[in-house]
């Protein structure tokens, strides 16, 4: 009688209570046979019920030198109510740009792995908020490397990105360092493997057709399956599917450096969902789960969770019109507000979702004021996401100065055309990551004035005697001129640069102006094309990269580029921006 998809159990349209009895008693041999258990250390996880993914390089998080961790909690819960847990991603889509490893991002984050424990982890830990770390197994650095930072950050669970297992050899080298961490595959997990990973994502899922639950929240009742759909814009869908059922739900506004912000309802529909597992949260974990019951409506669907004298409902209307359901027994209603008694109607939304409670009257009230009161708290307009607006440029002050060769460019119109592959991040006027691998095409006519360009990149020893003229410091010193030797110069942030071009009267070029010179390059460049969206801060590259390609098809693009060609180089803290593979040259005004 079960029917089954790779990700689902296919439940029954509308069935007898008989015909249910005999597919639920199915189902519990499914379960049965598996018998899957997990280690004591990792129980925190069962009630996680939100996870919110960070973007470390949003502005939110970090702006003006300093880690925003309290304030974004806040904002966080204003938004979206409860947060549980938070994924601290750090290094894609700017692993790839030069050699630095994932590893290295977290260590050259602002103030290192201390300052990101005491200034992130720490705070998140005393807000009752979980740290979440990434591990990307198709870039480099070892597993000891990973169990460095899970010990150095006290992170309570690794992200597993595009993986589908949880290797013994990972596990091995985490737990050594630390006990209690969940290991979070992003894929779809084999069946067998379900008691190594406590979590997992719920994306690209097949659900199939009618009544459905996904297979690991019934074989494991206490794996946390986090619902997530990255690139919608209407998360409605995810949010009644991980409530209908008790699951979780990844929450994630900016996508690699592509904002998706959530809609009004769609925040208050997570914010009203998470009011109802802040207060019988312990139902859905540990109660009796008795999956897709009969409703006595076609396109209704119903899971019941149940614990000696108290029960909860959660239901999922699959149709597009409002659907009724006559209630049983007495009990309260999240959605409608009030005290239901048997035989009132109960009106499920289209594609939307409804929770009867019964539970001591006094707690049931209770929890639908502060049902009310959270719904209230996020019902309201946010600011609209900006589009990516370029930042001007500063002004030049002096009369340009150098003894480096310089080349003169006729002005006149030019017709800017690039063309590269989208990747997650997006572009300046194709801000939306998705499809990743889809190559995208920018045409600009620019009026371009006359003007004269460095015929060859800065060098270091000419950096160099800028710090000494000019006392120049920059505010934040890590990584700055990093290593040695002769040739251009690398390890300087878009600051630097412009400062060093300011001391010499000129500024650096802009993609129009680098374009119609077309000279060759064996580093990347930084040109005064800098973006913002009010989240994401970036800058344009030209030319390429002096490394070797990968076969890893999300490392940013190596090896020499064409001139018709840029990378969006997204941008947190000097320091961490500093690479070596990226250096400048300058402009003047022609003579």
């Amino acid at each position: 009688m079960i029917r089954t998809t790779a990700d689902a159990f296919i439940g029954l349209e509308d069935p007898t209570p008989e015909e249910w009895a005999r597919w639920h008693a199915e189902m519990l041999e499914e379960r049965a046979r598996l018998n899957v258990t997990y280690d004591d250390a990792t129980a925190w996880s069962d009630e996680t019920f939100r996870q919110y993914f960070l973007f470390m390089y949003d502005a939110s998080f970090f702006a003006n030198g300093r880690y925003r961790t309290a304030e974004l909690v806040a904002e966080l819960r204003a938004r979206f109510g409860r947060i549980d847990e938070i994924v601290l991603w750090h290094a894609y889509p700017r692993l790839g740009f030069d050699a630095r490893t994932q590893f290295d991002f977290y260590r050259d984050m602002p103030g290192g792995l201390a300052r990101l424990r005491a200034d992130v982890c720490d705070v998140l830990h005393a807000l009752g908020v979980r740290v979440v770390v990434d591990y990307n197994p198709w870039d480099e650095g070892s597993l000891d490397d990973l169990a460095e930072i899970v010990f150095a950050l006290d992170a309570d669970a690794v992200m597993l990105d595009t993986m589908t297992d949880v290797p013994s050899r990972l596990v091995d080298a985490v737990t050594a360092k630390k006990r209690g961490v969940v290991f979070m595959p992003e894929l779809r997990m084999k069946i067998e493997e379900l008691s190594l990973a406590r979590q997992s994502w719920a994306q690209f899922c097949d659900m199939g057709e009618g009544p459905s639950i996904h297979k690991n929240r019934w074989l494991a009742p206490r794996h946390r399956q986090l619902v997530i759909a990255r690139w919608d814009t209407s998360r409605r869908r995810d949010v009644v599917s991980s409530f209908f059922e008790g699951s979780g739900l990844v929450i994630w506004e900016n996508v690699f450096g592509s904002y998706n912000a959530y809609s009004r309802e769609d925040r208050r529909l997570i914010t009203e969902t998470g009011a109802v597992f802040d207060r019988y949260g312990d139902l859905f974990v540990r109660g009796t789960f008795l999956p897709l019951v009969p409703t006595g409506v076609k396109g209704l669907d119903a899971n019941r969770f149940e614990s000696g004298a108290r029960a909860i409902t959660a239901f999922r209307n699959r149709t597009d019109r409002p659907l009724d359901f006559t209630a049983r027994e007495p009990c309260f209603a999240f959605w409608m507000s009030r005290e239901i008694h048997p035989g009132d109607v109960v009106t499920i939304a289209p594609h939307g979702t409804e929770a009867l409670v019964v539970d001591d009257p006094s707690r049931a009230r209770e929890s639908l004021d502060h049902f009310d009161r959270v719904s209230h708290t996020a019902d309201v307009d946010l600011p609209r996401v900006e589009a990516p607006r370029i930042v001007p440029p500063p002004r030049v002050t002096k009369s340009g100065t150098t003894s480096a060769k310089m080349i003169e460019i006729p002005g006149g119109p030019l017709h800017m055309r690039t063309t590269h592959q989208r990747r997650e991040c997006g572009c300046w006027d194709h801000p939306w990551g998705s499809p990743h691998t889809e190559i995208i095409t920018h045409d600009v006519e620019v009026m371009l004035e006359p003007y004269a360009i460095r015929a060859d990149l800065v060098t270091r020893a000419e950096f160099v005697a800028f710090v000494r003229a000019s006392g120049y410091r920059p505010t934040a010193p890590e990584r700055f001129l990093l290593g040695e030797g002769s040739g251009p110069v690398t390890h300087v942030s878009l600051a630097d640069a412009r400062a060093f071009a300011a001391f010499e009267g000129h500024r650096l070029p802009t993609e129009a102006e680098w374009q119609r010179a077309g000279l060759a390059t064996p580093l990347w460049e930084l040109t005064e094309s800098e973006w913002t969206d009010g989240h994401t801060r970036f800058v344009m590259l030209r030319g390429g990269s002096p490394l070797p390609a990968t076969p890893s098809e999300w490392h940013a693009p190596r090896g020499p580029q064409p001139i018709e060609s840029h990378a969006k180089y997204i941008r947190l803290a000097d320091g961490l921006d500093r690479s070596a593979t990226i250096s400048f040259r300058t402009v003047r005004p022609s003579s």
